[in-house]
């Protein structure tokens, strides 16, 4: 067992709050103003590619030499980091907007917020939280059996 695994979870936690807090700016203009679509796209494309690229580096820390004595500890940090970053970042953002939106609220400008909606109906956010939560949960638990 590797005590990176767990600092690679407060980094992740860290990392998505602040990421959350830079882009509720951004997402207030587009709300209040408009953009075109290519604009928005880009947007949540880039933001999405942002937060798994310092995912994946922080699961490849876990490799030798820095910590991790097989690939399987980099691959579970990588599962458990991302449930982590998708379980915040949302209900972060929501609230860091400052205009009434509740915590659970998915946006219809991105794709998977479109095929969430699409797959949940209007509990998409809870239900985005409970699938990320219960891989952030399980991923731990296995971590400590592995």
């Amino acid at each position: 067992m590797s005590i990176g695994f767990y600092i690679g979870q407060v980094i992740i936690v860290l990392f998505t709050v602040f990421f959350a807090h830079h882009n509720a700016p951004s997402a207030n203009h587009f709300s209040n103003y408009g953009a075109l679509p290519n604009v928005i796209d880009k947007f949540h494309k880039n933001g999405f590619r942002t937060r798994m690229i310092v995912v994946a580096g922080v699961a490849l820390l876990l490799l030798p030499p820095f910590g991790a004595e097989d690939i399987n500890n980099a691959l579970l940090s990588g599962v458990v980091n991302a449930g982590w970053s998708s379980l915040l970042f949302d209900p972060i953002l929501n609230k860091s907007r400052k205009v009434g939106l509740s915590w659970d609220y998915i946006g219809t400008d991105d794709g998977v917020g479109r095929r969430l909606i699409k797959l949940f109906g209007s509990n998409a956010g809870e239900w985005k939280a409970i699938i990320s939560l219960f891989i952030v949960v399980a991923t731990n638990i296995l971590y400590v059996w592995i």
